[in-house]
């Protein structure tokens, strides 16, 4: 889904040149700025972004308050805004939390018409394998990560249903080929070959998922 070659890459510089973007994130989203980077300090470019860290995690409400008022301070051509793994849990309302984001997101492409508002889809975790997993799942409460996937996954979803052509899809690069089965269903998760704590991206992930950054700038 995210072919990437030197043509592509020249062509984001070229971009990035021209139309400065805002990105509002967190630590991951501050791991997926560092490998795009990295991808383009190999070609001598600078990834030319302003970067601003807003709310705290586990505050969905607190970074759409950040973005916002990252976006009246810094107006932007392209404005992308990264929610957490750390914002979706077990207990989340996915489809209240949705209604939120939308009608925020609404109300700041209508004070902002001129700003191209991107958003991310919420990255995930890994999940508890082995013996220690299943004895959590025999007893329902779930191994490590699997319950709050599911919901990650669940209003991914929406997200790119409503934000299709609008949308960097940070799940889909985390979870290409990592699934675990819950409740006789599949449900996607953090590839452990992408991470050294389980939520944050190690220098495989920053790679892929910087990579599939410049692709989506570059369109």
């Amino acid at each position: 889904m995210y072919h990437y070659n030197h043509r592509v890459l020249l062509l984001v510089v070229t971009l990035l040149a021209a139309s400065p973007t805002l990105v509002a994130h967190q630590s991951v989203g501050g791991n997926v700025l560092d490998g795009a980077a990295a991808l383009l300090a190999q070609r001598f470019r600078k990834l030319d972004v302003t970067r601003v860290e807003v709310g705290q995690d586990g505050s969905p409400l607190t970074k759409l308050d950040g973005f916002a008022a990252a976006l009246e301070a810094n107006p932007a051509p392209v404005a992308m805004l990264e929610l957490s793994s750390a914002d979706v849990g077990a207990q989340t309302d996915v489809d209240a939390l949705f209604a939120v984001i939308k009608k925020r997101l609404e109300a700041l492409a209508s004070k902002h018409p001129s700003t191209r508002i991107i958003v991310w889809t919420i990255g995930l975790s890994t999940v508890g394998r082995g013996l220690q997993g299943v004895i959590r799942n025999k007893m329902a409460s779930g191994a490590f990560g699997e319950r709050e996937n599911v919901k990650r996954h669940q209003l991914n979803v929406l997200l790119r249903k409503e934000y299709a052509g609008r949308l960097f899809d940070l799940a889909a690069v985390q979870s290409k080929g990592c699934s675990f089965e819950r409740e006789k269903e599949t449900w996607p998760c953090l590839r452990e070959d992408f991470t050294d704590d389980g939520a944050h991206l190690n220098t495989a992930g920053r790679k892929a998922a910087g990579r599939a950054l410049l692709q989506v700038l570059g369109q």
